[in-house]
């Protein structure tokens, strides 16, 4: 049987992909004092139930998330061999490995995502993505733009933020379609 070139992509992704939900953290509440030490109070506060060798310095913070969306998005490089899960048929439908789809847009998009998760599984890299939604960020969304663009104000902080989820995986871009804030 002959698969069509986005079937053979998603079925090498499927393969390769590592993936593994921190099962304790989703729910846990963090403190936030400052943008700029968003990631050590994340790190700091959820120690205990992270991986380890998880290397603070290189990881990746979007900051303007939390002004835009009130959400803070983390991908942290971890050193060392983790083992990984294969990722269950549900974790694939929520990552948009298994999605059909009869667009031809959809499918040209499916397959860079494919291409870009093969890439990186490649790479053979480890990674914790955690993502947090602030708690009662009730600003407006003429507040929210303006933030984006200028910055957060002094007075939003000090703020409290619940972890949504957090996993490890091989292949950081795997939470573009399961988390997708852009």
């Amino acid at each position: 049987m002959v698969l069509p070139d986005g079937a053979c992509k998603a079925l090498a992704v499927a393969r390769g992909l590592r993936y593994g939900t921190l099962a304790g953290l989703p729910g846990r509440r963090v403190c936030l004092f400052a943008l700029h030490r968003v990631i050590a109070n994340v790190l700091t506060e959820l120690a205990p139930a992270l991986p380890p060798g998880i290397e603070p310095a290189a990881a990746n913070f979007p900051d303007r998330a939390v002004a835009k969306y009130g959400i803070v998005h983390i991908t942290v490089p971890i050193g060392g061999a983790v083992e990984l899960p294969r990722p269950s048929r549900r974790d694939l439908r929520a990552l948009g490995v298994l999605v059909r789809s009869g667009h031809p847009e959809q499918r040209e998009v499916a397959a860079d995502f494919f291409d870009t998760l093969l890439e990186e599984i490649a790479a053979d890299v480890r990674v914790l993505n955690l993502i947090l939604d602030v708690e009662h960020d009730h600003r407006t969304h003429d507040e929210r733009v303006a933030h984006t663009y200028k910055g957060l104000p002094q007075s939003y902080f000090p703020r409290m933020a619940r972890v949504r989820d957090a996993a490890v995986t091989n292949a950081p871009a795997s939470w573009m379609y399961k988390h997708l804030y852009l």
